[in-house]
């Protein structure tokens, strides 16, 4: 990687450290404030917290991706970002997740935010690959999320179409799609260099095939400070409440 790379690389990361300095100030605020006027650190919320750092790195306001949020009947998040799992049916080795796991009894699933639509079919090389079939939006802020598990027949966008958040994008798959152990969800918000965007690389399957194997930090222990699953494609926490 050259000296390009390595400059875009440090100026995002120098973004996210500054962002976060900004929102830990903000709660160490609120911390005092409470203090001062209750005496009592613990009615600090911890999920409230937690939420706040979340945006400060996500970049921009999103929704949940399970259309009516935690509000839809049978909501559940089954695997934060973060969490130890074992992606192989053969292998007990974890590794941490770089997205979400959600179900709901509707299945529903909405657009996070504006964007538009880039891939919305089944993986180039077919259901039983990565994530099945799956949509990908790229946002207007430049990053893209990609909804994984779903059900073809339901999809209610297609390549190219322009989407708003919370827009209908369809349901996710009713059974094992792709590397699962049921249906769910798998949302997960990526950062990309500039040389890896489909604008760059003409053949979209190509495109598509980079995302396979970005579900898990694999070969880490703990989510790196970078967030780099794989050179030139990075992980953003997304800062939805779920």
């Amino acid at each position: 990687m050259g000296n390009t790379y390595d400059e875009w690389l440090n100026a995002k990361r120098n973004e996210f450290l500054s962002m976060q300095n900004k929102f830990r100030q903000r709660r160490q605020n609120r911390t005092e404030i409470i203090q001062k006027y209750s005496g009592n650190q613990e009615e600090i919320s911890p999920i409230s917290v937690e939420l706040t750092e979340d945006f400060s790195e996500s970049g921009a306001s999103d929704s949940n991706p399970i259309k009516g949020g935690t509000s839809a009947p049978g909501y559940r998040m089954t695997n934060d970002y973060g969490a130890m799992f074992a992606p192989g049916k053969d292998d007990d080795t974890k590794f941490p997740h770089t997205g979400m796991d959600f179900v709901s009894t509707s299945r529903e699933i909405v657009s996070t935010m504006n964007g538009k639509v880039i891939f919305a079919d089944e993986h180039p090389d077919g259901t039983s690959r990565a994530t099945g079939t799956l949509i990908i939006i790229k946002y207007d802020n430049d990053q893209y999320g990609l909804y994984g598990h779903l059900d073809k027949n339901s999809f209610k966008v297609k390549a190219g179409d322009k989407v708003i958040g919370n827009a209908d994008l369809g349901k996710y798959y009713c059974g094992v799609m792709g590397i699962s152990s049921g249906g769910h969800l798998h949302y997960g918000r990526y950062l990309l260099d500039d040389s890896k965007k489909e604008d760059k690389i003409t053949n979209i399957n190509e495109f598509v095939r980079q995302f396979t194997s970005t579900g898990y930090f694999y070969d880490k222990t703990e989510i790196p400070e970078d967030k780099e699953i794989k050179e030139g494609i990075f992980s953003v926490r997304p800062g939805f409440n779920r």
